[in-house]
């Protein structure tokens, strides 16, 4: 689901289309895949570091379980919402109201 998200994936692995071979384009992908890689790392490294670092001046060693809840949530709630909507766009609310409207008068 998360390589679903955004267009960055295929702006990304389209130019492996272009390439002269096949050992090119498989080095490519690789190259992207380690780059994408490190640079999620590196920044889950630094931003807990800094959650870290935060809580030790705030004299709270929770900053970082409570930031990660926090953010979680807030994940959670964002999937929820655009699941919703992309329910609703598709009509799938209107589907589930006429089969309910089915199995009652059934």
């Amino acid at each position: 689901l998360h390589g679903c998200s955004g267009s960055g994936h295929l702006l990304g692995v389209m130019p492996a289309l272009a390439m002269p071979s096949v050992v090119c384009a498989l080095t490519y992908l690789s190259s992207f895949g380690v780059g994408t890689m490190l640079a999620m790392s590196s920044f889950t490294a630094v931003v807990g570091e800094l959650s870290v670092q935060m809580g030790e001046r705030m004299h709270q060693p929770d900053v970082p379980a409570k930031l990660s809840l926090a953010t979680s949530l807030f994940a959670c709630a964002m999937g929820v919402g655009w699941t919703v909507k992309a329910l609703l766009e598709l009509g799938v609310g209107r589907w589930l109201l006429a089969s309910a409207r089915r199995l009652i008068a059934a």
